[in-house]
């Protein structure tokens, strides 16, 4: 049985005047429809002919929007069946792993502890962390929301600011809490996003492959005037969806950290 797109929603006009290309305007016009809901996650997209016709642009214009829109993951094209949405992201709020594990929240991911080292921390996390390095617990964990892997996560946490962490934290392990923790007045977070090209560690564990580009944040998290932990997530970018809100760094106002070349 054939799929049929349902009735076609008109953009915004393009802008033949504007030094944008007309098929980066599409394209974008289109992505934020999907954005905003208007065409949703497995919903076919009108065909190349209707595309051309509503908007009045050749094919060529029509087919290099879409290959935009595929590479960057928002459509799937399949053969013989038509164009669709992609299916939605995971949305990830910019959270360390102890608020993580504090308030989950509607963003609940299973963690998974690989490794697990108190101590011989880096001079910048320790004093970043105001913390001396024996106090400064590291985890590196895999972020999962099954079946698919998120994130891989390297925290460094003052054990005088989260004691019960250290127990709850075994390499090979699903990190859980055998009891609730005490409350914690979190405060704000400092945070930069980049992009790394994935590992052999990162592809194995992720699923994904060599050289990918990976979406990394990262960030300084406090909690009662105090900073308690420093993290650095990678994702893979076609599976998650970043969410946060904040005030950005100025140069008048410099973050007190940085993190230079890996």
């Amino acid at each position: 049985m054939a799929i049929v797109a349902r009735t076609v929603r008109k953009t915004a006009p393009l802008d033949r005047t504007s030094p944008v290309p007309l098929y980066y305007q599409l394209q974008e016009a289109i992505h934020q429809q999907i954005e905003s809901g208007v065409w949703r996650s497995g919903e076919p997209l009108p065909t190349e002919h209707e595309l051309c016709r509503l908007h009045g642009v050749s094919r060529a214009c029509v087919r290099q929007a879409l290959a935009l829109l595929e590479a960057d993951r928002a459509i799937v094209r399949r053969r013989g069946l038509g164009t669709f949405v992609a299916p939605v992201r995971n949305v990830a709020g910019v959270r360390g792993l102890v608020r993580t594990l504090v308030t989950p929240g509607p963003y609940a991911p299973r963690i998974r502890v690989i490794d697990r080292h108190l101590g011989g921390i880096e001079e910048s996390v320790s004093r970043t962390l105001q913390a001396a390095p024996e106090g400064i617990l590291r985890l590196t964990t895999l972020w999962r929301d099954d079946p698919a892997a998120l994130a891989i996560g390297v925290s460094f946490v003052r054990l005088d600011a989260v004691p019960w962490l250290d127990g709850a934290a075994a390499p090979g392990r699903e990190l859980t809490l055998s009891s609730p923790p005490p409350p914690i007045a979190f405060g704000e977070a400092e945070v930069a996003i980049e992009t790394s090209a994935c590992g052999a560690f990162e592809a194995a564990l992720l699923g994904i492959d060599e050289n990918a580009t990976l979406m990394v944040t990262a960030s300084v998290h406090w909690a009662a005037g105090r900073p308690i932990e420093v993290m650095r997530l990678s994702f893979p970018g076609d599976r998650v969806q970043l969410h946060f809100r904040g005030t950005p760094v100025t140069d008048a106002q410099p973050a007190a950290w940085a993190f230079g070349p890996r």
